[in-house]
This record gives C-alpha cells, structure tokens and sequence, in this order.
C-alpha cells in the first residue's frame, strides 16, 4: 500500500494544519537545543510529484550536544 500523509481530496488530514503549526513551534526550539549539526550523507529527493522535499535527511550531533545539563 501507500503511506498516509496529508494528502487532497477525499482523504485530506483534518489535523494537517494543527501539525504543521505544532512543527514550526517545535523544531526551531529541538534545533536550538540539540546544538551543532551537519549532514551525515547524501540527502535524496522525491520525484517532483505529489509531496515535495527530501526522502531522508540524515543528521549528525556533535558528541556534547548529547550531553544533559
């Protein structure tokens, strides 16, 4: 089968817009605190069709962000 998403039509996700509002609140604060990061590989794209963006994007932290204070 496929994935769910948010998706169109018949099957449109009522709680898209509450996700998409509690993400732009939440990674700015996630990103904020985790510290240093980069790329750890090669970031494929989706094929311009349907949901636009990245397949995955790996991340590395830098070794003291994981460090609680």
């Amino acid at each position: 089968g496929t994935a769910p998403t948010s998706g169109g039509g018949n099957h449109y996700c009522l709680g898209n817009v509450l996700a998409r509002l509690e993400m732009r609140e939440a990674l700015p604060i996630l990103a904020s605190r985790l510290g240093d990061m980069e790329l750890a590989g090669p970031v494929p794209s989706r094929p311009p069709v349907g949901i636009i963006g990245p397949v995955t994007l790996p991340l590395r932290f830098a070794a003291s962000a994981m460090i609680h204070s």
